[in-house]
């Protein structure tokens, strides 16, 4: 697009401002690295971000722009960095309880703390568990939604190839250093899992590999050690390593 399109574009817009959201925008620059996209495309964003003020970028992904190649940060050392993080517990219980405005009563109280529990505010998972659990519900025309059935779908879910969420995480974000740290983590029981034990299963690289994890928000530091900050993901570790699943996920 010239600067006449976009001048016509902005014209158009009047007083309103237009966002342009590029999501997974990691996946450009594997297009820019395997030649299918210009790098000047970059700078194209770049210089329409600063100098139109009606038109904003929002570039969202998994990782910051001090994790990939530097061709992003030399682009958007002008951008705002604003990190998503998990909803607070007052907030999941809302995403629980009133999806929508007319939705009904329909779980149990220990049901709701269950789904807290296992998702720990993460958004995608206590979406996945409650749409799944409303499903099962519904076949097997219960009135009431009792924590027994969020643990029985929690167990489910976690052996199922249906879900990219955890593979995602597993092969894509993660070095093998910090998929060592997370084996060794559910092989604690999924808590409590000190740095020497964790430094002693894969060396000099422990350090970097527990800032990712921290980072990720896929593991709490705390007084006794590491442990998983959501419990399914460390379940689904468990899963995947052929452990037992942690006790408190069988409760």
């Amino acid at each position: 697009m010239g600067s006449l399109g976009v001048a016509r574009v902005e014209e158009g817009l009047g007083d309103r401002t237009l966002l342009l959201n590029l999501d997974e925008y990691e996946k450009l620059g594997k297009a820019i690295a395997e030649g299918r996209l210009d790098k000047r495309f970059l700078q194209l964003v770049r210089s329409l971000s600063q100098s139109r003020p009606r038109l904003v970028f929002l570039l969202s992904g998994a990782h910051g722009f001090d994790e990939l190649d530097p061709i992003w940060s030399d682009n958007f050392i002008h951008a705002h960095l604003l990190r998503v993080g998990h909803l607070n517990r007052e907030e999941t219980v809302e995403l629980i309880t009133r999806p929508a405005d007319d939705f009904p009563d329909v779980y149990d109280a220990d049901a709701v703390e269950g789904i807290w529990t296992l998702a720990a505010g993460h958004p995608f998972l206590t979406q996945l568990l409650c749409q799944t659990v409303i499903r099962r519900a519904n076949e097997d025309s219960l009135k009431r939604v009792p924590r027994s059935l969020v643990t029985a779908v929690a167990a489910e879910i976690v052996t199922e190839e249906v879900v990219p969420y955890f593979h995602d995480l597993w092969a894509k974000e993660l070095t093998d250093a910090a998929r060592t740290v997370l084996v060794g983590v559910a092989e604690q029981n999924g808590v409590g899992a000190s740095r020497s034990l964790l430094e002693s299963k894969v060396g000099a690289d422990a350090g970097a590999a527990l800032a990712l994890l921290l980072r990720r928000e896929v593991m709490l530091e705390g007084e006794d050690g590491y442990s998983f900050k959501v419990p399914l993901v460390g379940m689904w570790v468990a899963r995947k390593a052929g452990l037992p699943l942690p006790a408190a996920a069988s409760s």
